[in-house]
């Protein structure tokens, strides 16, 4: 029987690897990998990713955030969805909790990701540039 054609070594990170990545100071690596790690996105999803394809889904009884439901790659004919845990949720929203802090104007069409800014840079902050997978790249320096 012919083997299947592997186009890339890929597997999966293991918890130490996360943890590691988790410590990283940068503020968009939490948000970044829980949502790579719970959802299975690839990392390119993100320059199209805007905070109204991500839905939590709240328990009735509490208010909770048990899930949340990501539209990936939105419109496009390879559209799909899938899940992020809580934890992912609340990483992405204490994100755009500081992006708005910062004086971004953050909409349901603000990019989950965007570029960084100097934090006293308030023009910066207000005219979010897109993450690309370029840029993103960059982060593992």
């Amino acid at each position: 029987m012919p083997r299947g054609f592997n186009a890339a070594d890929d597997r999966a990170p293991t918890l130490e690897e996360i943890q590691k990545l988790l410590e990283f100071p940068e503020r968009r690596i939490k948000p970044l990998v829980l949502t790579l790690v719970s959802s299975g996105i690839r990392i390119g999803a993100f320059e199209e990713l805007k905070w109204k394809h991500i839905n939590p889904l709240f328990d009735q009884k509490n208010n909770d955030v048990v899930a949340t439901k990501i539209q990936v790659y939105a419109g496009d004919r390879e559209q799909y969805y899938s899940f992020l845990t809580p934890e992912a949720f609340t990483a992405l929203k204490e994100w755009m909790d500081y992006r708005l802090a910062c004086g971004e104007n953050i909409t349901k069409e603000s990019l989950a990701m965007r570029d960084i800014w100097q934090n006293d840079d308030t023009e910066g902050a207000a005219k979010p540039r897109p993450l690309t997978s370029f840029g993103l790249c960059s982060l593992k320096k």
